[in-house]
């Protein structure tokens, strides 16, 4: 091997880091990146970026020497990479490619970090969610075909009444489906990349949808919305969704309706969407703010997904909910400067 460059102190990290010479020819390691590649700094020397990919991996060797370029000219690069270490074991990882000096020379430093577990573990919750969401809708419509069977064979008032309980939650807990839907596609790939976003587009766009599946529903936009940015993922767009098909679904009036509107300061943004329905149950709310008791574990499942995903982009939700006026859910996101 060349001459060693790296300084004594990346031998001591724990995190994975490799030293790629500007053309992306692989240098110097730690031993925290044997460990992970499986090969010796020696055995890594002689190694090439093509022994390092797994087959059939997105990121090819081509790409790969494009990160490197660009990271040594200045621009750091992130991006996943599926490799497979000596022994041909598949492994992923995030790879952090930047510029660096060393003994008066310039290198590529690249930071491993392993997301094998992470992608193991995101694939287990993926067959989890779909698994469940197929039961879930697939057994309660079972249930409700009983169930209507059953009123049309007794005269019984008490019986009906009885079976009519049944139905609706039946029909609650299959709707737990949606949700479980939403939940698979929060961790799917890309899901949580942020991109800078025009407030009053999602909105827009989110209304549509849901006036798509429910046209007999009103729902108004303020004229007054401005446009506002921000830097938001999947969540944003599933949290607006589910606090306005919420405020339709549960409610019982003659006339849906359904309001957004917006406050917008120097460094936040507000989005507010007021309903007309019968109000939020305290119980809900309760779930909400203080975690979900055995009891209440399907109570509020809607409002915790909304939370979580305002919370996942360091925001927060307020709830302002009244029996004979209706339900406001506010969503607090900060604001980028245009």
């Amino acid at each position: 091997m060349t001459e060693k460059v790296f300084p004594t102190v990346f031998g001591k990290l724990e995190a994975a880091v490799l030293l790629f010479s500007e053309d992306g020819a692989p240098r110097e390691c730690n031993p925290a990146t044997e460990q992970l590649l499986g090969y010796s700094q020696t055995e890594l020397s002689h190694t090439s970026l093509a022994d390092l990919i797994a087959p059939q991996a997105e990121v090819g060797e081509a790409q790969v020497y494009d990160y490197i370029n660009s990271a040594a000219s200045g621009e750091t690069q992130t991006f996943e990479w599926k490799i497979q270490r000596a022994n041909g074991e598949p492994r992923w990882v995030q790879v952090t490619l930047s510029s660096i000096s060393l003994d008066g020379g310039q290198y590529v430093l690249g930071e491993f970090q392993d997301l094998t577990a992470h992608k193991a573990r995101g694939r287990r919750l993926q067959l989890l969610y779909r698994v469940l969401r197929h039961n879930l809708r697939n057994d309660m419509n079972v249930i409700l075909g009983y169930a209507d069977d059953l009123q049309e064979a007794v005269e019984d008032a008490d019986i009906e009444r009885q079976l009519d309980i049944v139905k609706r939650t039946a029909q609650k807990v299959g709707g737990l489906s949606d949700s479980v839907a939403d939940l698979e596609r929060l961790i799917e790939k890309d899901a949580s990349e942020r991109h800078r976003m025009n407030v009053v587009e999602i909105v827009r766009t989110v209304v549509a949808e849901v006036e798509d599946k429910s046209p007999e529903t009103s729902i108004e936009v303020s004229s007054e919305m401005e446009e506002t940015y921000v830097s938001v993922d999947e969540g944003f767009k599933i949290a607006l969704e589910h606090v306005i098909v919420n405020g339709i679904e549960h409610n019982d009036t003659d006339d849906p309706h359904v309001t957004i509107s917006q406050d917008v300061s120097d460094h936040g943004v507000v989005i507010r969407v007021a309903d007309n329905g019968p109000g939020i149950p305290e119980m809900e709310i309760n779930a909400l703010e203080n975690g979900p008791t055995p009891l209440e574990h399907g109570s509020g499942l809607g409002l915790s997904i909304i939370q979580w995903c305002t919370r996942s982009l360091g925001g927060d939700i307020d709830i302002d909910t009244h029996e004979d006026t209706g339900t406001t859910v506010s969503i607090h996101l900060p604001r980028l400067v245009r």
